[in-house]
């Protein structure tokens, strides 16, 4: 990490050479800052990262080209406005390489859980990220709630994932993320998923009465051993959310609902060429449902960042 400003408060970090920065006096938050970035004097320069936090607004800007200098502009933080220029001198480039493009899901209501976090995010990310913007080559695309069920529900769950797949473009199917979102009643914190595991095994019925027992998902694939991993650079994912939310990563996803959609999702996108990642979000009374909010369109720009 270079440099973080941290509600109006520079910490600079190595390779830092300028900062200019005014205030809103009213607000006390930052409104305009200046922060200038040099190349060391060996070759190699580490991946540039600088978070920007205030009470209305997180960024996360990752630079990983060679260059002399960046100069990074953002203005109106306090307005809860973002407008950011990267300069590269010596690639003379701007924003990222590719575009990428991010389906979400989310769970209905269950047995015990009247109020789904994951459904509320998911139902109202839209609007949320449409207000907040997203960094240029990163999509939102669909937003679908999914039968808190297993093999009964396994047809809606492939058709969903097939709306994103192409047929004609196998090359752009690369640039597809599929981030399922579901609810840990007992978590404090955020858990990004890394693996899901090849078992079935339900503590009570799901929502169309189906409740197995150390049953493979796929038996295809062998016994309730197996696993599949995510893709996705989840350590590299985790640098970037840690410093502003309470997340960690974890290797058991379950062997509920949550792991079946997973273990699925998982199976699809090596088949396609996809990327998949599943995240376990506690429930509103642990963690509001603003931060989460905060915390979900930090992780659709995370993501992006590490593809």
């Amino acid at each position: 990490m270079v440099g973080v400003i941290l509600n109006g408060t520079v910490h600079p970090r190595q390779h830092l050479l300028t900062q200019k920065l005014s205030f809103n006096e009213r607000s006390q938050r930052v409104r305009h800052a200046v922060v200038s970035f040099q190349k060391p004097s060996n070759d190699a320069l580490p991946l540039l990262h600088l978070i920007l936090l205030t009470q209305q607004i997180h960024r996360s800007i990752l630079v990983n080209d060679l260059f002399k200098s960046t100069e990074l502009i953002v203005v109106d933080l306090c307005r809860g406005k973002h407008t950011s220029r990267i300069q590269n001198e010596e690639m003379g480039s701007e924003g990222p390489k590719k575009t990428i493009t991010i389906h979400i899901t989310g769970f209905k209501k269950f047995q015990g859980v009247p109020e789904n976090p994951s459904e509320a995010i998911v139902n109202n990310l839209k609007d949320y990220v449409e207000k907040r913007g997203l960094p240029a080559g990163v999509t939102l695309g669909s937003c679908t709630m999914l039968d808190v069920a297993g093999v009964g529900a396994l047809a809606q769950l492939y058709q969903t994932l097939e709306s994103a797949v192409s047929k004609t473009d196998t090359a752009s199917n690369a640039n597809v993320v599929w981030l399922h979102l579901g609810v840990n009643t007992g978590a404090v914190r955020f858990a990004i998923e890394q693996q899901a595991a090849n078992e079935a095994t339900f503590r009570c019925p799901d929502e169309l009465g189906w409740q197995p027992q150390q049953e493979p998902i796929v038996r295809e694939d062998g016994g309730i051993s197996r696993t599949r991993k995510t893709s996705l650079p989840v350590d590299a994912i985790l640098k970037t959310l840690k410093g502003a939310y309470d997340v960690m990563v974890s290797s058991d996803a379950g062997r509920f609902v949550c792991n079946y959609v997973y273990y699925q999702s998982l199976r699809f996108a090596e088949q396609k060429g996809n990327k998949s990642l599943f995240v376990h979000v506690p429930l509103f009374s642990r963690i509001n449902e603003e931060t989460q909010m905060q915390f979900t369109a930090s992780l659709l720009e995370a993501i992006a960042s590490a593809c």
